[in-house]
């Protein structure tokens, strides 16, 4: 095995250059491409065990190049911990993830073709979903999912398709078929009669360590299907039906402790699913109906319903009831992941209302309620009154006032109730776990002002408080967001934070304005601290720009997460990172 520098990105910059010589003899209506690095000069102390194969520093390439109605893109990336290695055998070139498509579209026999990594949404994603709704914005109409068809996949991670997807029109009726081979991750054991089998497969999709890399691509999934779709004249209505097979080259048998995430056990799975959206004067009724075979001796069922109503122009009302059967099967569906790690044996009631009482204020309001037919294994060890099934919800409020064209607040409160692992060492004994119903209060009020038309300031303060085991632990936040911007040609962002939290259950998020090649926007903090982050937009010519980011974070006092006592990992009271990208579009 040939292992190349960890600061070396020559094969990134190899394939620009071909991309690049290509647009010479083929001219393309478009072209994009990116290239990033980022690398932090301080993490944390090296004392994992196993050590980490790979430096801290992180890469990521992303381009697509499209002309009329063809587009091929190819993203790569090396996360935290990983090395670059070229090393046919275990499928690593360089970087250590790919995604690549090629789409075709608006042919004579066909609408849409891809060949590669693609996803697929019909439905309201019992499934087949693109997406996981979370229900994390203000936009309750947002629940109600659209029949999008296949669409190419640019991410990094393990959760999207790689084969085949060709969707065509008989007709009034599009039918969509796909064929995908995934090689996944998981770790294989070996029965008494010397046969293969795994626990679980795991979809994070990240190579940091001799161990992971031991367990990549070592189990096979085919995954087999196609959907038949009808709509009509308004295009809000339509009906249809998803067929789906899974097929694993290993046998799938969980531990007894983990029967109730990971149902699934065998290596074969049926599944089938009937979905409508039907308009009606102002309302709209959509839902889902499905059942899968999980293995031959039983099915289980599940189904989504629900109503949206936009009573008058300024008010609008949602509900949705779902209910997930012990033993569902969905890997590439979840409609609804309220607390469980998966939605197998979750039923709940989502509701939501949002109205304009006054021009200029917009109120949404939001209550999701959910129960599991079983508890969690941890829940044995519980008190008495926790023995029961599994509850929990959550409500948001959210007040958004424009002011003027300048001005405007937002003033938000979530209100959750969950179970947890108490995080506190203070209390839990030694070799003993505390389990305890804990409700969460979050509290955020955020003001933004343009100053000028090229300065606008933003301040938000947030408060939290969690009481878990009979305690009360707080945290709350101060924070300031300054822009810059000139045109189209220059941006400057300036975020200061200041936080301070007692463990890691009242961590606080922040917005980052400028995240980057990033999968996440917000970034969580935790511990008493400050936290600076400067970032600058330059395009330099009109096909070309260049972003630059430092972030700082300094802590007065650390929170050592339990993860982290399991690792042996100490973080370190500084860490500041410096990230740069390179964007050509034309």
């Amino acid at each position: 095995m040939r292992t190349y520098p960890e600061y070396d990105i020559l094969f990134g910059l190899f394939f620009l250059a071909w991309c690049q010589l290509a647009t010479y003899g083929n001219p393309l209506s478009s072209y994009n491409c990116c290239l990033q690095y980022e690398t932090p000069f301080q993490a944390c102390v090296p004392s994992l065990d196993p050590p980490f194969v790979g430096n801290l520093d992180q890469y990521a390439m992303q381009f697509s190049l499209q002309h009329h109605n063809q587009a091929f893109g190819l993203t790569a990336r090396k996360q935290a911990g990983e090395s670059f290695c070229w090393h046919p055998v275990t499928g690593r070139y360089g970087f250590n993830l790919w995604s690549t498509f090629l789409s075709i579209e608006h042919k004579k026999y066909f609408k849409h073709l891809i060949i590669g990594d693609y996803q697929i949404g019909y439905g309201q994603g019992l499934l087949l979903g693109s997406n996981d709704s979370r229900f994390m914005g203000t936009d309750v109409l947002s629940i109600i999912r659209n029949d999008i068809g296949i669409t190419p996949y640019t991410g990094i991670k393990r959760v999207g398709l790689r084969g085949v997807a060709l969707t065509s029109i008989l007709g009034t009726i599009e039918w969509t078929g796909f064929l995908a081979i995934n090689n996944l991750d998981a770790q294989i054991k070996w029965n008494e009669d010397n046969r293969p089998y795994t626990n679980w497969i795991n979809r994070t999709g990240k190579y940091d360590t001799i161990n992971k890399l031991k367990n990549r691509g070592t189990i096979q999934e085919q995954v087999i299907g196609c959907t038949i779709l009808k709509q009509y004249s308004t295009n809000e209505s339509a009906i249809g039906i998803n067929l789906l097979s899974h097929r694993y080259n290993i046998p799938i048998i969980p531990e007894e402790a983990l029967h109730i995430f990971y149902t699934f056990h065998g290596q074969n799975a049926l599944a089938t699913s009937l979905f409508y959206r039907l308009l009606w004067k102002r309302a709209v009724l959509f839902g889902e109906w499905g059942i899968t075979f999980p293995c031959i001796k039983h099915y289980t069922t599940a189904f989504i319903k629900g109503i949206k109503v936009s009573l008058t122009d300024d008010i609008a009302f949602m509900a949705a009831l779902y209910r997930y059967g012990t033993g569902f099967y969905n890997p590439y569906g979840k409609a609804f992941t309220g607390y469980a790690r998966s939605n197998a044996q979750e039923k709940g009631l989502y509701t939501g209302i949002q109205f304009h009482p006054l021009h200029g204020l917009e109120i949404a309001a939001t209550g999701h309620y959910f129960i599991n037919a079983q508890a969690k294994p941890e829940l044995e060890k519980a008190e008495p009154e926790l023995e029961e099934k599994d509850k929990g919800h959550r409500l948001l409020i959210h007040i958004n006032y424009a002011l003027d064209r300048r001005t405007q607040y937002m003033l938000q409160f979530v209100h959750r109730t969950v179970r947890d692992h108490n995080m506190h060492q203070n209390i839990i004994e030694e070799n003993t776990t505390k389990i305890s119903k804990a409700n969460q209060n979050k509290f955020k009020l955020h003001a933004s002002y343009k100053i000028t038309n090229t300065w606008k300031t933003n301040i938000a303060i947030q408060y939290t408080n969690c009481m878990l085991l009979g305690h009360t632990n707080h945290g709350y936040s101060l924070s300031s967001t300054q822009q810059w911007k000139r045109q189209e040609n220059l941006q400057f962002d300036l975020q200061i934070h200041y936080f301070q939290t007692e463990n890691f259950i009242t961590r606080l998020y922040f917005y980052e304005p400028n995240s980057m090649f990033s999968d996440n926007k917000f970034k969580s903090y935790y511990g008493t601290g400050m936290a600076f982050m400067g970032s600058a937009r330059w395009k330099l010519l009109h096909w070309m720009s260049w972003n630059i980011q430092y972030k700082l974070k300094h802590l007065f006092r650390r929170v050592i997460r339990m993860e982290e006592v399991e690792k042996r990992i100490m973080p370190l009271r500084t860490v500041h990172s410096i990230g740069i990208q390179w964007i050509v579009r034309f």
